[in-house]
Order: C-alpha cells, then structure tokens, then sequence
C-alpha cells in the first residue's frame, strides 16, 4: 500500500519531469527534510542535492516519550503540557546532538507559549 510520503515524492518527481527539469536541489524543513529523504530514496536520479533543517529520518517508537514526540509533532494541544515536560521530551528527540538538545531545551524553556499556540493556529 502506497503511504502518503510515498505519493508525494512522486508527484514531485512527477511534477520535475513535467516542467522539463531534469534534476534539483531540495531544501526541506521539518516534515518536507523526510519527504526530500524519500525523494533521494526513490528518485536519486532528479536530485542534485539534499538541504534539511530541523527535521527526522528515525519514526520509529521505542519509548513513550517519543511516541509523545511523534503525536504532538504538528499538534498545538502538547503545548498545554508544562515546560519541563516539554523540554524532557525535545531532549529525547535530540539526544545524539548535545549543541541543539541544548538549545531546543532552552527554546521550550523560555517560549512564551500564548504566542506560540497563536502562531500555531495560524
């Protein structure tokens, strides 16, 4: 069964060939890093090169506190959880990078979350 990932990066190769592109760069942020990840996997023939900020490549759940993670992703409903919690489970997510576990932890610490659901929402 085709996932939704997977039909996206070939409407995206889809879309190249239609506009007659034989190859690109691709910049991906957060969700579009995973989807550029498939792009590469499945099309590495159109891709050039691979930008990718602030995003995963490792969906699989091995705790409860990245299966937290993984749900409130793209769920303004986690930001009514305190901070500290927050930041624990941010930590989880960054654990092999020291520098951005730091400052991801620092971020939730010190968001001012009215602002941040407001954005959210937007």
């Amino acid at each position: 069964m085709e996932s939704v990932l997977d039909k996206q990066a070939e409407d995206i190769k889809e879309l190249l060939l239609f506009l007659e592109i034989s190859s690109a760069t691709f910049i991906g942020v957060s969700y579009g890093g995973g989807l550029i990840q498939k792009v590469a996997l499945t099309s590495p023939d159109i891709v050039k090169a691979l930008v990718i900020v602030d995003s995963f490549c490792d969906t699989s759940i091995d705790s409860l506190q990245k299966l937290l993670a993984m749900v409130g992703a793209n769920q303004t409903w986690i930001l009514h959880m305190p901070k500290k919690w927050l930041a624990k489970l941010s930590k989880s997510s960054y654990k092999r990078w020291s520098i951005a576990c730091k400052e991801m932890e620092s971020i939730i610490l010190n968001m001012r979350t009215y602002e941040t659901k407001s954005k959210e929402k937007q």
